[in-house]
């Protein structure tokens, strides 16, 4: 994933992208850009699991191809952290995957992005149900 979203960094697409979600703030509004990035996710990506048995990890230009002509995509935790990573990261905020996991001996089961402000870091987790299990595991991964 990690590799995924740094090489997506010279891709027009994506900085377009983001750079568009980016100019509804100020230059310098890194809250509001990574806020706006949660919410332009929110509006724009549907969560669905993959397949049983199967893990796909789609590009950020892939699912930007399909925003565009479709108006959103649908896609799993680890979609939805690699484009929020992608257009955060083309803007200059810094972002780290969180791995989670909520079975006691069990492997990480969920990711999301989160990106750095000077205010703080902003939780791009849209996946979340209303009532999240506890997290018995958790490590973040700088991107």
């Amino acid at each position: 994933m990690r590799r995924m979203v740094n090489a997506s960094l010279t891709s027009p697409l994506v900085r377009d992208a983001a750079t568009k979600i980016a100019s509804e703030f100020g230059g310098r509004d890194y809250v509001g850009h990574a806020t706006g990035i949660r919410r332009w996710l929110t509006d724009h990506m549907q969560y669905v699991p993959d397949p049983r048995g199967v893990e796909l990890v789609h590009s950020p230009q892939v699912l930007l191809r399909r925003i565009e002509s479709t108006h959103y995509v649908q896609g799993d935790c680890d979609d939805i952290a690699v484009l929020g990573a992608a257009l955060g990261k083309s803007i200059g905020l810094r972002a780290r995957f969180v791995v989670l996991g909520f079975r006691r001996g069990g492997g990480y089961s969920h990711v999301y992005t989160i990106l750095r402000t000077p205010k703080g870091w902003v939780d791009l987790d849209i996946s979340k149900p209303p009532s999240a299990p506890a997290v018995l595991r958790a490590d973040a991964l700088e991107v």
